[in-house]
């Protein structure tokens, strides 16, 4: 019983029990907390182990899983696509080289390169803020 007593405050004839210095506490608690990393990156490290085995699992099973549904599909056959109707040009095909320069020409003629008939929208420019004081 006599040496659970801290030194009172008081009174130099009281026996008491001398503590550990500060310094092999902290020890003591670096320890721990080194031991308590060590545990902690061992878990991190399983974990991550059973990330990537369990993905490369998945990534099997569902790869074989698509390729049992593609040989159960019957192959498709080949079938004959049906002829697009092309219609006939209002212009017959230009023959030769001049012909087809000729065709361009007029073509180009006939298209609105300035763009006269687009009207840009008007712009309202007068903005005004409210400000409340």
């Amino acid at each position: 019983m006599t040496d659970m007593i801290a030194p009172p405050m008081s009174g130099e004839n009281l026996p008491f029990k001398e503590l550990k210095p500060e310094g092999n506490i902290k020890a003591g608690e670096k320890e721990i907390a080194k031991k308590a990393k060590k545990k902690l990156y061992l878990i991190f490290f399983l974990l991550l182990v059973i990330f990537f085995v369990g993905g490369i699992f998945l990534g099997l099973f569902l790869k074989q899983k698509d390729n049992q549904a593609e040989t159960i599909s019957p192959s498709p056959s080949p079938a004959q696509e049906a002829e697009i109707a092309v219609s006939p040009s209002p212009s017959p095909a230009p023959t030769g080289l001049k012909g087809k320069i000729d065709a361009l020409g007029e073509k180009l003629e006939k298209v609105d390169l300035k763009e006269e008939k687009v009207i840009p929208p008007k712009l309202d420019f007068n903005i005004r803020f409210d400000v409340e004081d």
